[in-house]
């Protein structure tokens, strides 16, 4: 009976302090300290806690870490957050598939990725079209897209290779005719086809012409 009486004095007391016990939906919300917290206020850019429910919404941004509270505290490591930022956008599938491409992010020209990819196609003959991602135009003498005419002599299969961030696609003669992109065909929208001056394809397609392949 004492036993109980004392709880029942702790309870009690717990519901006089100046924090409230969390309702049974908050059970989930948690205390985050340990670094500095970037709030996005300019009026008080830092802060040294922050509470956040189950569903990641931010609570409460505190000065200082809370002692008296009813809610679970992390203290993390790190010197900086920044709530709302995470790093998620990984492609972990694309991750995979570049293992089974041609890898030209160190090439430094048109000609270079071009022979990186010769010598991916010679030591894969399995390989029905070769792919490969990586290259930056913009790291190469004079910055100017590559054409199909670029990869004349890698290979007589397909090529289609992707630019680094995957927003532009080079292709082979093979990779146009494969896909039927001829003079005359028709941008997508949010998308564009590179044209040479007499109106055929250069072998380059941009953000949303890659699906066309």
């Amino acid at each position: 009976m004492r036993c109980v009486l004392a709880l029942m004095m702790v309870f009690a007391a717990a519901s006089l302090a100046g924090d409230e016990p969390p309702e049974e939906t908050d059970t989930a919300v948690r205390i985050f300290t340990g670094p500095v917290f970037w709030t996005g206020d300019p009026t008080a850019p830092e802060a040294a806690a922050i509470a956040v429910d189950r569903d990641g919404r931010i609570l409460e941004i505190y000065g200082e870490t809370p002692r008296d509270t009813p809610w679970e505290i992390v203290r993390l490591p790190g010197a900086l957050a920044l709530p709302g930022l995470h790093d998620a956008h990984m492609h972990v599938s694309g991750l995979g598939k570049l293992r089974e491409q041609v890898m030209l992010m160190d090439a430094r020209s048109a000609a270079e990725a071009a022979a990186l990819t010769a010598k991916w196609a010679a030591e894969h003959p399995e390989a029905q079209v070769i792919r490969g991602r990586g290259w930056d135009q913009s790291r190469w003498p004079g910055g100017a897209f590559p054409t199909w005419g670029d990869l004349e002599g890698v290979s007589d299969r397909p090529v289609c290779l992707r630019r680094v961030d995957g927003h532009a696609a080079w292709l082979n003669r093979a990779m146009l005719d494969l896909a039927g992109i001829a003079r005359g065909a028709v941008d997508p929208d949010g998308g564009r086809i590179l044209r040479d001056a007499a109106g055929g394809p250069t072998g380059l397609l941009v953000d949303n012409a890659v699906d066309l392949l």
